[in-house]
């Protein structure tokens, strides 16, 4: 059935008296159809607007000093007849007058009205010379009532009498506004007849609120005002709404409030959607009155009637069976059935009075079965109509309820309860859900002996979120024995379980073992197997541990581990392991992991960890690269080492052959090392078992090819044993990685020059020698480096030097260069040594040192806090900028940049209580060292703890042959323009062979040829505009090697005259010496002065000055 909402008409009730019964007489037919008024504009209380619409008048009477029919009238009327003067007098004006008392009696007046009626009919020709006019007279004798108005029995036209009636009409609209005010002033303090007002008024959300308001004034009802009553007087309050003499009766009066807003909300004018949407509103009210009443039986029972009653409802029926619309009534079924669960009922005698709840109620089975199937019927409803999950398990909870405690149901109500408490304790119902939750608990134990490890699981899940909501509530020993029946690892995520506040830093308090602490809240205590905390990057992956942990509400846990990797790591989650049981604890943490050398335990004794680092040594030869890998061990010894590289294994230079050492820096432990290569790592362990001794060094160095990049990273793992002083050694891993740097921070340029001296005895034969010459610059221009000392040296050879003061700095637009005489050509190679150090190591070795003493000079610094001070510096040391061509030239450190940002990303290292004051330690140590002075004995340690040493091997130049070339001539200030000057050109050969046999006997079958000749040319060039050559001007020499043999080896001479033709200083003619003949031999030549200059004038003794 179909339901169009239209505008109800508004009945507006007007009071008449009607003592001449003119109105009853035939005028109301004329009021009824004239009196009309579409809609009119009212102002209410709070100066809203309204429109009311529709409104027909409703016409009562109302006599004086008799019982009125209304008592809501928005205005009087009053109707009198009078056709002279002298009845007017004698009768109409007492009456009015007497009505108009009693009206003045009400407070406040309600608009009046006076209607004088003319009957034309019985008007003669005589009463229109009357003087005084009766509606006239009335106006003159009434003047408080402004609405008197003539009605005439016959009008001339029907203009006239529209005209008449529309002036009545609007009279009547005019004063309706101000009536209905005052009919709420009337009302005031009452709801109820306020209500009745705007009801009347059609304002039916307003009468509702009136209604609404006195329902809530009443919030609670004793069992003692409603239990006592008698069953009729309690249906008749409920069904029909009335005060039934109980205006005292807070529950009959409130069951009358339940029924005017019944009537308001579902009226069946409304259409479907409005009245479905009053349908839940009017639910919400049903259970605001059923928890309004006190927990006992007949409130039950109250509810029963009432929900009944609604489901009654015709019009409710008619939806349903049309649309299946469920939502109207899930809101005060379900939630007022749940508000019962677990309150306790009186024990006494109960005799029910409605006859369908007693045929239900005949037997405890009957009742059970009915409450089931009517529960599973709307189950059924509530899923084929697809309503939410929520609605359906509120019911599914009802239904588990009965199973378990009334049906002994368990396997059913088990999957319903599963549900049921999730949703409660979600949605916040934190209460109801504990309470289902406990009792899926008991459901649990029912079946554990039928179903085992699959309800085990299940019930410690249980037993877990119900500690989460109620810490007290978990049996510590029960829980355990539950943990050991599990056959298999059972995984439960455990966020709400634990609570992470704190994560200290890493720390050490025992050799090679690291540590951290953690601040944990936990709402079930119990024993733990294990706990372990998982941490992980893009590299590698490594666990803290501590065992047999006893878990209370609030815990400080420290965890170690032995297998470290030092680097940056993401928190991957905390495991608590009880027997299989396994409780995963995630959160997001970060924790820095670095090196920690030494550590200070009890009675302020200070420990060292074993620790290796890996990197170019101290000494290089360019030749012949070595990565060194450097074993610190720790204050325990240690055994059974093993090092496995992992990456760029083709760069290390060893094969089956290769032999590799441990070697202690100090003494003389060697230890022979077998290596595994694979494809992709490099495995090296001792040969022998031995044991390393405690606080010992020891050096490994691998052959390797350095590649064009400056840098190399290398991967690598250090297992070994730590043996300790009491119980079982400790196994222990290091994953470590390693960039390192290969870059020579110099840079060294050779040359060659090679020279002869001739004694000044005609018969001596040249000297031959040649000059090594080596400049050295730093490659970086902000990192100079400190030449200490430069050696060259090789076999037996004498090497003569100008040797310069030490300790010269080489910049990388500055270099310094060293010249060495090599008289003798005996080996094929010689080494170069260079000694230095660069800025950047010497101002770190000083800061380091300096800031060690500046701490121990703090007294508020104990010497755990003063070595955790000193690591965090070493790293700030390696970061921060220094001007290092500032200290270069005069040994003062100061800061290239602020060192704020990089102050910071060392602190966060540190505990909170160190972070506060580690900056200002620094900062005032940075001050005080821009004011250090180094002496030289302080310099002296600098430069030995900062070197390095460079070893080039150079090979001596394969020279065959060595020609010398000179003028001999008669040397004067002046020469004279265009005199001949005689010259003799002096030519010496000297084949020259090496010291090394096999190669001098090589060398010497090469320089073998036909007839043993090697054919020279001399040659003169660039000479024609300078000097006439007279003689010759182009020599073959032959050169015989069976003559020319070591050590007089093969002299010419020849005689030559040079011709001056240019004044000034001219250089003499250059000389060219070719090789013509056999090419696989080295020669070099020595021109002595062929490059000398004469100068050349006009006349003799004539001084010449040259611009």
């Amino acid at each position: 059935m179909a339901h169009n909402e239209k505008e109800k008409s508004i009945n507006i009730e007007l009071g008449f008296y009607d003592p001449f019964s003119i109105f009853q007489g035939g005028l109301r037919a004329d009021f009824e159809k004239y009196i009309k008024v579409k809609s009119v504009y009212w102002k209410d209380s709070n100066d809203t607007l309204r429109i009311l619409k529709n409104i027909e008048f409703r016409y009562v009477e109302q006599i004086p000093h008799a019982k009125l029919e209304s008592e809501i009238v928005y205005s009087k009327l009053m109707f009198v007849c009078c056709n002279n003067i002298d009845d007017y007098r004698s009768k109409i004006r007492p009456l009015i007058i007497e009505w108009l008392k009693i009206e003045e009696q009400e407070s406040p007046k309600l608009p009046r009205f006076i209607f004088l009626f003319e009957n034309s009919e019985l008007k003669n020709a005589s009463d229109k010379f009357l003087k005084t006019n009766i509606l006239n007279k009335l106006k003159v004798d009434f003047p408080d009532v402004s609405n008197i108005y003539k009605i005439k029995s016959l009008f001339y036209t029907e203009t006239d009498k529209a005209e008449s009636w529309k002036l009545i009409c609007d009279a009547i609209r005019s004063i309706l506004p101000d009536a209905i005010n005052i009919q709420f002033a009337k009302s005031k303090g009452d709801l109820l007849k306020t209500a009745a007002v705007y009801k009347l008024l059609n304002q039916k959300d307003d009468a509702l609120s009136c209604f609404s308001k006195s329902f809530n004034a009443i919030p609670y009802i004793k069992k003692e005002v409603f239990s006592k009553l008698e069953p009729v007087k309690i249906l008749k309050a409920l069904q029909n709404g009335e005060l039934v003499q109980s205006l005292n009766n807070n529950f009959m009066r409130k069951s009358f409030l339940l029924k005017k807003q019944e009537e308001t909300l579902l009226d069946n004018s409304l259409s479907d959607n409005v009245f479905k949407r009053n349908l839940g509103k009017f639910g919400r009210i049903i259970l605001a009155y059923i928890n309004s009443l006190e927990m006992c039986y007949r409130r039950n029972e109250i509810s029963f009637l009432i929900i009944s009653r609604f489901l009654d409802n015709k019009r409710l029926k008619t939806i349903l069976a049309s649309q299946n619309d469920l939502d109207l009534i899930t809101n005060y079924i379900i939630k007022g059935s749940l508000s019962v669960i677990d309150v306790q009922f009186e024990t006494e005698d109960y005799e029910v009075f409605n006859e369908p709840l007693k045929q239900l109620m005949k037997s405890k089975n009957s009742f059970l079965s009915a409450i089931i199937e009517y529960t599973r019927d709307l189950i059924g409803l509530f899923d084929a109509n697809n309503m939410k999950m929520s609605n359906l398990a509120i019911l599914t909870t009802e239904l588990a309820l009965i199973l378990f405690y009334s049906a002994d149901d368990y396997e059913t109500a088990s999957e319903q309860l599963v549900k049921s408490y999730d949703f409660f304790l979600t949605n916040g119902w934190k209460y109801i859900g504990i309470a289902l939750l406990k009792t899926y608990i008991q459901n649990l134990h029912k079946l554990i002996a039928s179903h085992g490890n699959e309800v085990t699981t299940q019930l410690i899940s249980s037993y877990l979120t119900l500690s989460v909501n109620n810490m007290k509530t978990l049996d510590d020993t029960n829980f355990t024995e539950l943990c050991m029946k599990i056959e298999e690892p059972f995984e439960f995520k455990a966020e709400k379980i634990f609570g992470v506040r704190t994560i200290s830093q890493v720390y050490c308090k025992e050799v090679d073992v690291y540590c951290i602490d953690i601040t944990l809240s936990s709402s079930i205590t119990v024993n733990v197997d294990k706990v372990v905390l998982t941490l992980v990057n893009e590299c590698s992956r490594i666990e803290f541990i501590c065992f047999d942990v006893s878990l209370q509400h609030s815990n400080v846990l420290t965890l170690t581990c032995s297998a470290i990797s030092f680097n940056a790591f993401d928190i991957y989650g905390l495991k608590f392991i009880i027997g299989n049981l396994h409780l995963d604890y995630d959160f997001k943490s970060r924790v820095d992991i670095r090196l920690i050398e030494s550590f200070v335990v009890e009675q302020y004794s200070t420990l060292k960890n074993t620790s290796t680092s890996i990197g170019v040594p101290k000494l290089r030869d360019l030749n012949y690269e070595f990565l060194e890998m450097q074993l610190n061990v720790g204050s325990n010894c240690i055994a059974n080492i093993q090092i496995t590289v992992f990456n760029n294994i083709d760069r290390f230079l060893i094969d089956r052959n290769s032999e590799l050492f441990l070697e202690a820096r100090e003494g003389e432990e060697v230890f022979k090392l077998k290596i595994t290569k694979h494809k992709n790592t490099l495995t090296l362990t001792l040969s022998e078992i031995v044991t390393l001794q405690a606080c010992n060094v020891y050096e490994i160095k691998i052959p390797c090819l350095f590649s064009e990049s400056d840098q190399m990273f290398v991967s690598y793992d250090l297992k070994f044993e730590s043996i300790k002083n009491e119980g079982e050694n400790l196994s222990c891993l290091q994953m470590l990685a390693a960039s390192v740097d290969t870059t020579l921070p110099l840079a060294v340029a050779t040359n060659e020059i090679f020279k002869s001296t001739i004694s000044e005895k005609s018969d001596s034969l040249p000297d031959f020698f040649f000059l090594s010459q080596y400049t050295i610059n730093s490659v970086l221009s902000e990192n100079p480096i400190r030449i200490q000392s430069v050696v060259l040296s090789g076999g037996d050879s004498t090497f003569e030097t100008w040797k310069p003061h030490k300790n010269i700095i080489a910049f990388i637009d500055q270099g310094t260069t060293f010249f060495y005489k090599v008289p003798a050509f005996k080996n094929d190679t010689v080494v170069l040594r260079i000694e230095y150090s660069t800025m950047s190591e010497e101002i770190f070795f000083l800061v380091d040192e300096l800031f060690r003493r500046f701490v121990a000079e703090l007294i508020f610094l104990d010497l755990k806090m003063q070595i955790r001070f000193i690591q965090a510096a070493k790293i700030l040391w390696k970061k921060i900028k220094f001007k290092y061509n500032f200290y270069a030239l005069t040994f003062k450190i100061q800061l290239a940049e602020k060192i704020d940002n990089i102050l910071n990303s060392v602190t966060k290292h540190l505990d909170f209580n160190e972070a506060k004051i580690f900056p200002d330690i620094v900062y005032d140590f940075l001050k005080s060292v821009e004011k250090f002075e180094i002496d030289d004995t302080k310099k002296s340690d600098l430069m030995n703890n900062t070197k390095s040493e460079l070893q080039i091997v150079v090979d001596i130049p394969n020279v065959n042959m060595v020609t010398t070339v000179e003028y001999k001539y008669d040397r004067k200030l002046q020469y004279k323009e265009a005199v001949p000057v005689s010259v003799c050109l002096n030519v010496y050969f000297l084949p020259f062979g090496n010291g090394n046999k096999d190669k001098e006997s090589k060398q010497n079958a090469q320089l073998k040829c036909k007839d043993d000749l090697v054919h020279l040319n001399v040659n003169f060039f660039d000479n024609e505009q300078k000097w006439i050559i007279a003689g010759i001007k182009s020599l073959d020499l032959l050169v015989d090697l069976k003559k020319a043999s070591r050590p007089s080896g093969q002299h010419f001479e020849f005689n030559l005259t040079f011709i001056p033709l240019k004044l000034g200083k001219i250089q003499l003619p250059a000389i060219e010496i070719k090789n013509e003949g056999y090419k696989k031999y080295s020669m070099e030549i020595d021109y002595k002065n062929t490059t000398e200059s004469v100068l050349v004038v006009s006349e003799l003794n004539k001084v010449i000055h040259s611009f």
